[in-house]
């Protein structure tokens, strides 16, 4: 279907040196580079299989999972597993189980439309069968209620299926995954205002942030994991009111972004035009991707950053130091963008892509709820919402597709 507006962001490919296809990002990465993402101990044969058996399937985690309060009250569990294929035969997976390795306890379970769904072979279409020698990632996803215990580690129990059949188990353990217990960070809103939409966001299936694992300096990144484009609905529940080709037809243009926590200014880019809406978006790289951005280094080993801001319109430099609530720029439509929003997200390093997505949750929002004809919004039509998650929320990440309202005064910090 044609959309008048694009809000799914659209996904580049990109082919690395060896000949591997994965999904790229929205955004655009400053020069320089980071270390690799944590990657879990091999586990040991007490903790999976007490007997040594050939396993035809390796899994492993790109990053190790760290838990998040969404709006639903309950704690989100979003990571990736890569998987290989060391075997000649092709490998079919019909299941998925998400296993607590302490206790037994299936938490998640994903089986074959799901698969399929959510496994990447790379230099592939996404589906459920993973040609010999080959490797793909899977996007894995589990809740827990509020009250719960988070595990301390996560194992994962596959079925599967081998074409020619080579006397190999059909059901395999692996996929150790060590688990991040800490809570995640709270931070302020990098807006202000209402009817912010929550789009391509936590904790959904497959989107342009979620299968945005970028192989950069040699190793895999998944920056925008809990990554949010916020675009503005208009008093009437539209997303442009008048001509979809100008700016000014769009709330958000021009709106303050704002900064979420007291911090430094370590990256900076200007200079790249604002794009004309819903028309072809110019060629970019992964230093431009972005447009005009900011990075804020607000501690403990976190960095906000900021996208697609108008061009001249940054307040701050790199060495800045900004509070709480401090204007940082005017949101505009540069880099991969075709209609006004900001792209928001928190990483553990400075660099906007070489980096970890880190969980984060809002000090408080209101909403009205969420999006229930999404397509229908996206081809012009008027917003109807779900009511399910309406209401204050305090110290949770907005859901995908959630409509909220950001307070309009903030204390400086």
């Amino acid at each position: 279907m044609t959309h008048l507006i694009q809000i799914r962001s659209r996904a580049r490919v990109v082919v690395a040196a060896v000949g591997l296809v994965v999904v790229a990002s929205l955004l655009g990465t400053a020069s320089g580079s980071a270390a690799g993402p944590p990657l879990a101990a091999k586990p040991h044969p007490s903790s999976t299989e007490r007997t040594a058996v050939i396993t035809g399937l390796i899994a492993s985690p790109l990053a190790t999972p760290h838990p998040v309060v969404g709006a639903d009250g309950r704690r989100h569990l979003v990571y990736e597993l890569q998987l290989i294929n060391v075997t000649s035969a092709a490998i079919t997976i019909t299941e998925v189980k998400t296993v607590d390795s302490a206790t037994g306890k299936v938490l998640a379970t994903l089986n074959g439309d799901a698969v399929a769904a959510l496994m990447f072979p790379f230099g592939a279409a996404p589906g459920s069968t993973l040609g010999p020698g080959r490797a793909s990632f899977i996007l894995m996803a589990a809740s827990l209620p509020s009250g719960a215990n988070v595990p301390r580690r996560l194992v994962h129990d596959f079925s599967l299926s081998y074409d020619p059949d080579q006397g190999l188990p059909a059901k395999e353990r692996t996929g150790l995954t060590n688990i991040d217990r800490g809570p995640a960070i709270v931070i302020g809103s990098p807006l202000k205002g209402s009817r912010r939409v929550d789009v391509n966001g936590c904790c959904a299936g497959p989107n342009s942030h979620r299968q945005a694992v970028n192989p950069i300096n040699g190793a895999f990144y998944v920056s925008e994991r809990f990554a949010i484009d916020f675009a503005q609905l208009t008093v009437d529940k539209r997303l442009v009111q008048g001509d979809p080709e100008q700016l000014a037809s769009y709330p958000s243009y021009g709106a303050e972004l704002i900064s979420v926590a007291r911090g430094v200014v370590v990256r900076t880019q200007d200079g790249i035009a604002d794009n004309v809406p819903v028309g072809s978006l110019p060629p970019f790289s992964l230093e431009t991707v972005g447009g005009n951005y900011v990075v804020v280094n607000i501690g403990g080993g976190h960095f906000a950053f900021y996208a697609h801001l108008q061009p001249g319109s940054l307040r701050v430099r790199v060495g800045d130091r900004v509070t709480q609530g401090q204007v940082l720029g005017l949101l505009g439509n540069s880099g991969n963008s075709d209609f006004p929003h900001l792209h928001f997200h928190v990483t553990g390093s400075p660099s906007p892509l070489a980096s970890d997505g880190l969980p984060y949750e809002f000090t408080s929002f209101d909403s009205e709820g969420t999006l229930a004809n999404g397509e229908e919004v996206l081809t012009g039509g008027v917003a109807i919402f779900d009511p399910a998650l309406s209401g204050p929320h305090s110290h949770q990440l907005p859901l995908d597709l959630q409509v909220v309202s950001f307070p309009t005064r903030h204390d400086n910090r």
